[in-house]
C-alpha cells in the first residue's frame, strides 16, 4: 500500500549536486572504488545527518546529478531512505553525447529548485572533480548570489592534485 506522511521542518533546503561525468570513474580516492562510488557514500551520510538532525529542525534535501545535462533525481524530502535510494541509482555518463562537465547547468538546475523554495536558508552543495567544459557556472553562481543562495563547492580527487589520465573501457589508466 501507499503511505502519506506530512512533516514540517524549520531547517535549511539543501540541493546536493553530484558530477557523474566519465572522469568520476577514476579510482584515486580508495582502492577499487571510483570517485563516484566514494561521493555517493559521502553524500548519503551527509544527507542522513542533515535530515535526521532533530525534530523540528531537520533539513530538507534534494538530489541533482549532471554530466552534459542536469537531472533532478529526488525533489526536496526529509525521507533519507528515499534520497539514498535515488543516490544508489546514480551512474556515470555512458556515452559521449551525455558526457561532459556542465557545472553551470547543474548549478542552474539547483538554483531553479531553490527559487521555488519557501525556506529561509537555501544552500547548494556541489561535488565535482573537474573544470566546467560545457556551460557558464559563473552566471548560475551570480544568480544564486542575487537570490541569497549559498554555494559550497567540494572538489573531488587525489590530494596530490594530479590530472586525470585517460581511462580505457575497464577504467584502467592508459
Amino acid at each position: 500500500g501507499n503511505a502519506v506522511r506530512t512533516t514540517t521542518s524549520q531547517g535549511i533546503d539543501i540541493v546536493l549536486v553530484v558530477d557523474r561525468s566519465s572522469s568520476m570513474k577514476y579510482p584515486d580516492l580508495e582502492e577499487q572504488r571510483t570517485r563516484l562510488d566514494v561521493v555517493k557514500d559521502v553524500v548519503g551520510e551527509f544527507a542522513k545527518r542533515r535530515m535526521t538532525d532533530r525534530v523540528g529542525a531537520a533539513d530538507s534535501c534534494a538530489l541533482v546529478t549532471f554530466a552534459q545535462y542536469p537531472q533532478l533525481l529526488c525533489p526536496f524530502t526529509l525521507d533519507e531512505s528515499a534520497l539514498t535510494g535515488f543516490l544508489k541509482t546514480v551512474e556515470m555518463a555512458r556515452n559521449e553525447a551525455e558526457d561532459g562537465t556542465a557545472i553551470g547547468r547543474g548549478l542552474a538546475k539547483a538554483v531553479a529548485l531553490l527559487k521555488e523554495s519557501d525556506a529561509k536558508s537555501k544552500v547548494v552543495v556541489l561535488l565535482t572533480d573537474g573544470e566546467d567544459t560545457e556551460s557558464e557556472p559563473l552566471q548560475a553562481a551570480r544568480e544564486a548570489g542575487g537570490l541569497g543562495i549559498r554555494i559550497f563547492a567540494v572538489g573531488i580527487g587525489s590530494p596530490q592534485g594530479e590530472r586525470v589520465p585517460k581511462l580505457d573501457a575497464e577504467g584502467r589508466a592508459q
